[in-house]
């Protein structure tokens, strides 16, 4: 043998060693890599302030039980972690990280089982940077979980029709148990299962006896231990109340693509795959080879095509007929299989053409992940804890809150800010007449915030139109799926001086919207001529608006006589800043303004820049 064949002999084993602990570090990383980046959306609001660490564990089965009508295993193991870990979302969302992570590794003993260990290596490596299963990983929700235990219950029943015995009985009854558990769509698996177990048990007749009272026991165990939650299951199928709608004809197509991430560069590779598991799969079903058995051909084909025959289309017509309840998220359950239809059609290629083409479908999953979605740096989920924090940290009065959907959810975050704002839900309109009144009978009234997210659109322009005869609109900010508007009373402004373009000379100065504005750049401040007041305390707002340089806004920052005394986050629209405090001797003093946050480089004329219109002062 040649040094170059010894060499390629020692090295393949190592490599093959190697290949699962990459792949488990990479769906690790995945994982938990800013797992706390994004704010808690409304699901996730529901699940952490029903497993809130200071409530009982009875209050939250009966919060459970009433908004969910869902088993409690998953949110009894939620408040478990936050009652040791606090309540936030890294630790809110490491359970289904965990859940994420352990999941890759079971697709690696399912794939191993169904089609040999290249199989499983596959689809480990293609689970672990799945767009839908990695979303799902950093979700306070259970469905990483019931992908979890959906794989782990078919790599056990698949173990006990090869080799049935009471120990694999046992342990496909818990994680089928369990699957139960954390969805009801998980009775499509184990339908499915059934007509597999009929389908073995008139090919292997000859181990009838002792397949079915394994079959037995386990059926046993299921219903013993899901029996409690019959009632749930009931109420739930009965419900004619949903929030879904019925899909397209062409759904499963749809569900296919957005599972791996909807991209149109993997959707060849992806056609190819589930194309190459036909053209080699199918043969298996001609008479003459009429085995079987797990682990061939036939198995895996009849497994696959019969559980996404169920999956699918049992709750489409469910959902025509009685009521819809399909939707994306619903459908996890049928991910490994068609994980398993990817990894298997990379797996019947070649050896190099299988290489360069499952490094080829990385790179296009990656650029998709990074470049198109942008997941770890854009914001896609209900931004409630930047609303919130923008209201803790605005002004230490306690402005009313005006939510009209969201008010409770929201209420989890100003909780965690220590804001003491009061919040009442109401219609947005009646809420624009009803402190019309009482702004104008309470001269005292120092204003209030309308908030919203999650699909509530902020006021309409005739309700501004209507508030705006008592009103300024204070603060504008529109973030991804959620906003605020503040209203102060006009008359809080009536004797204010106003530090505007007039103070300011040699200046970069435009005129939009009957306003004269002066443009601050990165690379140079603004000074303004002296400005004298009377001696006394003052209230200060900072006025402006910025356009952004690769989605960051610039921050305007203010310092009077070298000291920073305001600054203001622009954003698209004008705002006004945090209220600060001035104490002014009576001697004439500068205000320079400059922005202070590191900007990337400017991508534009604009881009980068922020807008001053004036600084208002307001004698306390």
């Amino acid at each position: 043998m040649s040094d170059s064949g010894i060499t390629q002999s020692k090295i393949l084993p190592f490599i093959d060693k190697l290949a699962l602990p990459v792949i488990l570090l990479l769906a690790f990383c995945l994982r938990f890599y800013r797992l706390d980046f994004q704010s808690f959306w409304l699901d996730e609001l529901f699940t952490v302030i029903e497993c809130d660490p200071g409530v009982s564990w009875s209050t939250t089965l009966e919060m459970v039980m009433r908004s969910e009508n869902k088993s409690p295993v998953y949110f009894f193991i939620v408040k478990a972690f936050l009652v040791l870990f606090g309540s936030s979302e890294f630790s809110a969302r490491s359970i289904s990280a965990i859940a994420g992570l352990l999941s890759v590794y079971g697709m690696f003993l399912l794939g191993r089982e169904m089609n040999g260990k290249r199989t499983g290596l596959i689809a480990a490596f293609l689970t672990s940077f799945n767009y839908f299963h990695l979303s799902q990983s950093q979700e306070a929700r259970g469905y990483s979980l019931l992908f979890l235990f959906t794989v782990l219950s078919y790599y056990f029943f698949i173990r006990y029709l090869k080799s049935p015995s009471t120990r694999m009985a046992l342990l496909y009854s818990v994680c089928t148990l369990l699957m139960l558990h954390f969805h009801h769509f998980a009775f499509l698996c184990l339908l499915s299962q059934l007509v597999i177990f009929i389908a073995f048990l008139f090919s292997h007749w000859n181990q009838a006896m002792i397949l079915v009272k394994g079959f037995l026991l386990a059926t046993v165990c299921i219903f013993a231990g899901y029996f409690p939650m019959i009632g749930s299951l009931l109420k739930s199928s009965g419900s004619k109340d949903s929030w879904m709608s019925v899909p397209e004809p062409d759904f499963f197509e749809q569900y296919f693509y957005e599972f791996f991430g909807n991209s149109s560069y993997q959707k060849a590779f992806l056609l190819i795959c589930v194309l190459i598991f036909a053209v080699k799969l199918i043969p298996s079903l001609i008479p003459k080879n009429s085995r079987f058995f797990p682990g061939n051909d036939r198995f895996t084909f009849l497994l696959v095509l019969s559980g996404l025959i169920i999956m699918y289309w049992v709750p489409y017509l469910f959902t025509v007929q009685v009521t819809p309840i399909l939707v994306l998220r619903y459908e996890i359950v049928s991910l490994p299989f068609l994980l398993l239809i990817v990894a298997i059609g990379f797996e019947k290629m070649s050896g190099d053409l299988r290489t360069v083409s499952l490094i080829a479908f990385f790179l296009l999953s990656w650029s998709n992940l990074n470049a198109d979605k942008k997941y770890y740096t854009r914001h896609f989920k209900s931004q409630f804890r930047h609303t919130a924090k923008i209201i803790s940290e605005y002004s230490e009065t306690p402005y009313l809150i005006v939510n009209e959907l969201t008010g409770w959810l929201q209420k989890y975050y100003l909780d965690k800010f220590g804001a003491k704002n009061p919040t009442v839900e109401m219609r947005k309109w009646r809420a624009a007449d009803s402190l019309l009144l009482v702004a104008k009978r309470d001269s005292t009234f120092p204003g209030f915030w309308m908030s919203g997210g999650h699909q509530d659109p902020p006021p309409y322009d005739s309700t501004v139109a209507k508030l705006s005869t008592y009103f300024v609109s204070a603060c504008t900010i529109d973030l991804y799926d959620a906003w605020l508007r503040l209203f102060i009373p006009a008359k809080k402004f009536e004797n204010a001086l106003n530090v505007d373009q007039r103070y300011f000379s040699n200046e970069d100065k435009f005129f939009e919207n009957h306003d004269t504005l002066i443009a601050v750049r990165k690379s140079n401040a603004v000074r303004s001529l002296p400005v004298t007041l009377p001696a006394g305390k003052y209230s200060l707002r900072l006025v402006g608006y910025g356009q952004a340089a690769r989605r960051t806004f610039p921050e305007l920052a203010l310092f009077i006589n070298g000291v920073e005394a305001n600054r203001l986050n622009t954003a698209k629209q004008m705002n006004y800043s945090p209220q600060s405090h001035f104490t002014s001797t009576g001697k004439p003093f500068t205000a320079e303004l400059r922005i202070e946050n590191n900007m990337p480089e400017n991508q534009g004329n604009n881009d980068g820049t922020a807008f001053f219109s004036r600084l208002i002062f307001v004698r306390d």
